[in-house]
């Protein structure tokens, strides 16, 4: 009886041994429709992995379980790229409004872009213990663009030293047109030798979350928060590969402080009604100013940045990230709970992004933003400027943040709170004057205007930001 006891004892331990054993052993799955866009790619050209997961793993859909690619480089360091949801679309124009048809099922998707010469090789992964599927391609040496991503105090460049000094404007969002705006814009950008767009993703033009309540402009397929916008990303992928055909870099920011605000003249401004945070949306925030300081606020826009990350942090044309649109004026704003909040973004965004983007935020009041600049983290000085005088205000606004030793851009300027003013300078004057004098005082680009589309297309005044580009290069 005890001789058949140790044997059944036995047994049992030598199952437990097996079975740890085996579950500690990687996994070999099969995806299905796994395509690879290239064998052999030249550095800073964007491979491209598609692939859908069995059915049985399906609820890997949650972000938190995202599937990923673990490259090993040539110089055998190991990179972890997470992928992405993707939907295509197919686009029209009808009545002179963008409609946009979804084409093939949704997809994962995985980008990236090598950057040393030689041969990759990785695995698609859900965890540690479950391969997928490998696969490799070849690197080899390229002309192609390489990322502006180092800066002296004053300058930008390229990885190979290069020295780039951009001259842009905004295009910030796009009307009922959608993408056909862009392509209007950039080509007209590129004829002038333009080099520099900014674009904001609002809530109504290229924003990945928001309630699907009626709101100013907003028709995308919005369902709340954590569900990115399907239609919008199509439309920034395509934004963006049309920026890079037309040479053009993007500063690509992601929020704009009427998402903040619950009292304003301007519908746009006061789309805290709206918002997903919000607890009448099915939110969890019973005010604005709870976006700051709220945890699990905070952990929600984790998972956005890292969505953003995961689909564009490859593009070599983004010159970098801005946090937020003139926080300063959201509701209630506080700004110690701001700059803490920018600083814990700051370090996600420099933990997650391997192509390392600059980042920066911007403020409505340069006066105020003083404090932030000295004390808190940012790559870049981002000003926004509006006065009857602007042309001659930038020079004191440069001598008082000179002493930051950072390189500073004017992303924004104008006469004014409205067009108005703008619209009486037919010839562009004022223009002319005040990219003249942001060049003369030495900083990392031309001061971009805001007035896209009541101003500088309406007088086709692109020449005159266009001369200040072949004088720079």
């Amino acid at each position: 009886m005890k001789e058949k006891t140790n044997r059944a004892i036995t047994g049992v331990l030598l199952f437990l041994v097996f079975f740890l054993l085996a579950s500690c052993q990687s996994k070999q799955m099969n995806l299905t429709n796994l395509e690879q866009n290239l064998e052999t790619l030249e550095q800073y050209e964007l491979l491209e992995i598609k692939f859908t997961l069995p059915e049985k793993n399906s609820d890997s859909n949650k972000l938190n379980h995202r599937p990923y690619a673990e490259f090993i480089t040539p110089d055998n360091e190991k990179l972890k790229v997470f992928a992405f949801e993707y939907q295509g679309f197919s686009r029209g124009l009808v009545n002179n409004h963008e409609i946009l048809t979804k084409i093939n099922k949704q997809e994962w998707n995985i980008r990236y872009v090598p950057e040393e010469i030689g041969e990759y090789e990785y695995k698609i992964k859900v965890n540690e213990k479950t391969i997928y599927d490998n696969g490799k391609f070849q690197s080899e040496k390229s002309e192609n663009k390489e990322f502006v991503r180092t800066a002296d105090t004053n300058s930008f460049y390229f990885d190979s030293g290069e020295k780039f000094f951009p001259v842009g404007m905004n295009i910030a969002w796009h009307s009922e047109r959608g993408t056909y705006d862009y392509d209007y814009y950039f080509q007209r950008l590129k004829d002038n030798n333009i080099d520099l767009v900014r674009i904001v993703m609002t809530p109504w033009s290229l924003g990945l979350e928001w309630s699907n309540q009626t709101s100013y402009g907003i028709t995308s397929d919005y369902t709340g928060l954590e569900t990115y916008s399907q239609e919008n990303s199509w439309r920034l992928d395509h934004i963006l590969q049309s920026a890079e055909n037309n040479d053009i870099y993007i500063i690509l920011t992601f929020d704009i402080y009427g998402e903040l605000r619950e009292e304003s003249n301007d519908p746009r401004e006061q789309l805290w009604e709206y918002n997903p945070y919000n607890k009448e949306n099915n939110g969890f925030l019973d005010s604005p100013e709870e976006f700051f300081t709220n945890e699990r606020a905070k952990t929600t826009y984790k998972r956005k940045l890292d969505y953003i990350i995961s689909r564009w942090s490859h593009n070599t044309n983004i010159l970098g990230w801005e946090l937020w649109n003139e926080a300063d004026i959201t509701e209630n704003y506080n700004k110690e709970s701001f700059y803490e909040w920018n600083d814990e973004m700051y370090d996600y965004l420099k933990k997650i992004d391997e192509y390392q983007h600059f980042i920066t935020t911007s403020f409505a009041d340069v006066e105020l933003a003083q404090g932030f600049w000295e004390n808190h983290k940012y790559d870049y000085i981002n000003i926004h400027l509006y006065s009857s005088n602007v042309s001659e205000e930038i020079i004191s606004v440069i001598e008082n943040l000179d002493k930051y030793e950072k390189p500073i851009l004017i992303s924004e300027f104008g006469l004014g709170q409205t067009s108005e003013p703008e619209l009486k300078d037919i010839s562009g004057s004022n223009l002319q004057n005040t990219i003249k004098k942001s060049i003369e005082q030495e900083i990392a680009g031309s001061a971009m205007p805001w007035w896209w589309d009541e101003y500088i297309d309406k007088y086709n005044l692109y020449q005159v930001l266009g001369k200040y580009s072949i004088e720079n290069e």
